[in-house]
């Protein structure tokens, strides 16, 4: 719990310091672990892409082969691929991960407010520019289940056993635990939004990782 708060405290204190398009206010040290090897980098997530970027020379870039990554790390956090190339943060690590997707929004906050797409806003502040007056960006989050074919090892499988947090991925996950999964997300009215009703329900699942 104290390490959830602390997420929750520095990914919030962060959005409101940076109030732009990346997760960290600035590129930070980071590695991007393959199998059987590493590549230090300077790195960001980006809101608008879902999706982690790093620095080559002034230039901010997407991972190339991020079918072959198995996480990326930046301080205490950790960032896993998704089915769709994008990144999640890893919340909750095990035989079944939790994973939060992160996704920006523009929104206007005054009628006098322009219109802006992501791809221009994002072009926009990557420049160097400020965030337009009248506008701001909110941040949506989506959970993944991320389920792991060997507990034993150190790595995650990238882009295998992942589904978004509902009650049809659990079970797809668990198919031969299926009646004790409904059982137990009917019994404790398992919300798929809620954070602390998913980490009862991945810690319910974890003895059927094994």
């Amino acid at each position: 719990m104290k390490l959830l708060m602390f997420f929750i405290f520095v990914f919030f204190s962060v959005l409101t310091y940076a109030q732009e398009n990346y997760i960290f206010p600035e590129f930070v040290a980071g590695e991007i672990y393959y199998k059987e090897s590493a590549t230090a980098a300077s790195i960001n997530y980006n809101l608008f892409l879902s999706d982690i970027l790093a620095l080559d020379g002034k230039k901010k870039k997407r991972l190339a082969n991020v079918d072959k990554i198995e996480y990326v790390s930046a301080g205490i956090k950790r960032f896993v691929p998704l089915n769709d190339n994008t990144f999640g943060e890893i919340l909750i690590d095990g035989g079944l991960v939790l994973a939060v997707k992160y996704s920006g929004n523009v929104v206007k906050t005054s009628e006098n407010g322009k219109s802006i797409t992501k791809i221009s806003l994002n072009k926009l502040l990557d420049s160097g520019r400020p965030l337009p007056d009248g506008i701001a960006i909110t941040v949506d989050s989506v959970y993944y289940f991320v389920k792991q074919r060997d507990t034993q090892k150190m790595f995650y499988l990238p882009g295998t056993n992942i589904t978004k947090a509902t009650h049809a991925g659990i079970v797809r996950l668990f198919a031969k635990n299926k009646s004790e999964i409904n059982t137990f997300i009917e019994s404790n009215k398992t919300d798929f939004s809620s954070f602390e009703s998913l980490k009862k329900l991945v810690e319910f699942c974890e003895q059927y990782t094994d």
